[in-house]
């Protein structure tokens, strides 16, 4: 039987919990170990909020975006008590997986950055979008970066950030899951935020952390590729070529052999 193109691998997923399931099917499928351990929790903020950001009926807005599945699934709660989604506006997604929440709901998304899912890659996909003196809302975390909101005031937009989910440390993740993984000889660390980031460092024990560094990681934009060199990561650092399952494996697959290659 030929190997699989990830045998030999253990992928530590510390994305949050249910998350990193499709991939780890993934990565398991192409004959690699998953190991998830999620260092972060997501809580969605009460929906009542919602119905109404910034005191405007939702259908007052040119353009409606939203940078993450949390978000879309904190929008969905109120859609029960508010009615479809308004056709009439706009809406963005950060990345294909946020995407295909909104498709999952029956709404159609009109933009989605085409070269690096994030806030400076959404800029350049709403660029012919003019929204000077109009009214956009962002489906947000009660935390995170402000280059988009910034980046759309710059053209005039009279921005709405609504708080819909608040990401928080896992108090209590499994570390021996962490212990398991750093034991293997072969293993590649999945960072896909910096929050996540800076939470995994936050559970590692000092007399681990050096191990840590040595390991090989795969990011999702190359700001976060950044923060772990800054961090002390001496390994490779590969950025996917996207967000979605397929892109992350082809990341894992790629670094995955060019270590192999290494070591023959």
């Amino acid at each position: 039987m030929t190997a699989g193109p990830l045998e030999g691998a253990s992928v530590l997923i510390t994305r949050p919990e249910g998350r990193g399931t499709e991939l780890a099917r993934k990565i398991a499928g192409a004959g690699g170990e998953a190991i998830c351990f999620p260092v972060l929790e997501i809580d969605l903020l009460p929906s009542d909020a919602m119905l109404s950001p910034a005191g405007l009926a939702l259908d007052r807005f040119a353009l409606a975006i939203f940078v993450s599945v949390y978000s879309v699934r904190a929008m969905a709660a109120t859609l029960s008590d508010s009615g479809q989604f308004p056709r009439n506006v706009a809406v963005a997604a950060i990345g294909p997986a946020t995407e295909g929440a909104l498709e999952n709901l029956g709404i159609a998304v009109q933009y989605l950055p085409r070269d690096s899912h994030d806030s400076e890659g959404l800029l350049r996909a709403l660029a012919a979008l003019p929204v000077s003196g109009r009214d956009v809302v962002i489906y947000s975390g009660d935390a995170g970066r402000d280059a988009l909101a910034e980046g759309l005031r710059k053209r005039g937009a009279r921005v709405h950030r609504l708080a819909c989910y608040r990401r928080r440390p896992n108090p209590s993740p499994p570390l021996e899951r962490l212990s398991q993984w750093l034991g293997r000889p072969r293993g590649i660390l999945l960072v896909t935020s910096v929050a996540i980031l800076d939470a995994l460092l936050g559970h590692v024990p000092a007399r681990e952390g050096q191990a840590l560094f040595g390991r090989p990681v795969v990011t999702l934009s190359e700001r976060v590729a950044a923060a772990c060199r800054a961090a002390g990561f001496r390994g490779p650092v590969l950025t996917a070529e996207g967000t979605g399952s397929e892109a992350i494996l082809a990341a894992l697959e790629t670094l995955h052999g060019t270590e192999n290659q290494g070591r023959d």
